[in-house]
């Protein structure tokens, strides 16, 4: 085997083993899946969590394009905050979770106008049913894991042909 073709075959051999150990420690590439609730409201303001959410992110609630609270998910993408809900919001609407990343998560709010005698609780804001949108699974991390496994098993491969390839040609 010639030391250009020994090169070549230890070349593709560790850049293959490379791709293959940072495609096993990469974390997937399935994306979040995540989901708000919205329970025990009362008059004007109601406690949300969240889940499915990417680590420490920043989510932003919103209903009809106004905020109506936020929160910072805690490392596994969970949350718990109060929205509070501005007399001009009523009826049946959607509370809508936006995280920085770009995940969303919605859920059905019905907002009453009648909130009660003062110092009673009424509800003025009543969870319904929940749905999320976005990805599903886990959130993207930027990290082709496929695509950067399937390249080093083919160059593990061409190493591997080259070195044993190069010592069939020698012995012949």
């Amino acid at each position: 085997m010639t030391t250009y073709k020994r090169a070549v075959a230890v070349f593709a051999l560790l850049l293959g083993s490379v791709f293959a150990l940072i495609a096993l420690a990469a974390p997937s590439n399935a994306a979040y899946t995540p989901k708000i609730t919205i329970n025990s409201p009362v008059c004007t303001s109601g406690t949300v969590t969240g889940s499915g959410f990417q680590p420490n992110e920043a989510v932003t609630l919103t209903v009809s394009g106004t905020t109506v609270g936020s929160a910072k998910t805690d490392s596994t993408g969970n949350f718990t905050t109060t929205a509070t809900f501005p007399s001009s919001i009523t009826g049946n609407k959607v509370l809508t979770g936006t995280g920085a990343g770009g995940d969303t998560a919605s859920t059905q709010v019905k907002v009453n106008t009648d909130c009660g005698i003062a110092g009673q609780s009424s509800s003025r804001a009543n969870p319904s049913s929940s749905s999320s949108s976005g990805t599903q699974g886990l959130s993207a991390t930027g990290v082709a894991v496929w695509t950067i496994g399937g390249l080093g098993v083919l160059l593990l491969a061409a190493g591997a042909l080259f070195t044993f390839g190069g010592r069939r040609g020698r012995r012949a």
